[in-house]
């Protein structure tokens, strides 16, 4: 019996369209850098989600050297209908 699990697959989900403030230059380490910026609005659609971003959240990027990492969790949303 073969215990080879299938490849996973991906299908599009949504497109985000987000409206976003004034990033603000929170700190800093050795070589670090750490800005937030606040995200003011925006839609988001796709072939079964549809709906719009409520004010309130943040992404975050942190830079290091010549990197930027960017965290971005989807803290508020608010969906309108299902295709």
């Amino acid at each position: 019996m073969s215990s080879v699990l299938p490849a996973p697959t991906l299908d599009f989900a949504f497109e985000a369209r987000v409206s976003v403030g004034s990033g603000e230059r929170i700190g800093h380490g050795a070589g670090d850098g750490l800005c937030s910026t606040p995200i003011t609005g925006g839609t988001f659609d796709g072939p079964r989600l549809r709906g719009g971003v409520v004010p309130g959240g943040r992404d975050w990027s942190v830079t290091r050297g010549e990197g930027t990492e960017l965290d971005a969790p989807a803290t508020s949303c608010e969906p309108r209908t299902a295709h």
